[in-house]
């Protein structure tokens, strides 16, 4: 089953298919084929495109992968991205946990070297004793 549709005009000579009208420019995330005269989808890997095969910008990040434009092939490739770019808050809970388990354990460790200071009483029992004894001979 082929279903046929009239040329467009030269003022909108692309036909979109979503939107099922003629048209002059495509929209994003399609390329106009003028030998087809026609807007067809650009590859997954692109964001907009000028042909199949040469992405002019990449689709936004995911959480997992981000997308690098080659401007000499006009191809996206991904990256991975690392665990900071995935998870910017767990991550910066972590480091502020360990940072404060690690504070807290100096501080014990500190406390705990920390010589007591306690008063020696014998010697104050022996500089405060009275001096009624002084001069017996023993």
């Amino acid at each position: 089953l082929e279903v046929a549709r009239g040329t467009c005009p030269p003022a909108s000579p692309l036909f979109d298919v979503v939107a099922a009208k003629c048209v002059r420019f495509c929209n994003t995330g399609f390329f106009g084929d003028f030998e087809a005269r026609r807007c067809k989808r650009c590859q997954d890997t692109c964001f907009t495109c000028l042909s199949s095969h040469r992405c002019t910008s990449c689709p936004p990040p995911s959480r997992e992968h981000a997308f690098e434009l080659d401007n000499v092939t006009g191809a996206c490739s991904p990256r991975s991205r690392s665990l900071l770019e995935q998870h910017p808050q767990k991550t910066t809970a972590l480091v502020l946990a360990v940072a404060s388990i690690s504070v807290f354990l100096c501080g014990l460790c500190a406390f705990g070297l920390q010589q007591p200071s306690t008063p020696d009483y014998r010697k104050a029992e022996q500089r405060d004793a009275p001096m009624e004894n002084f001069g017996e001979r023993r």
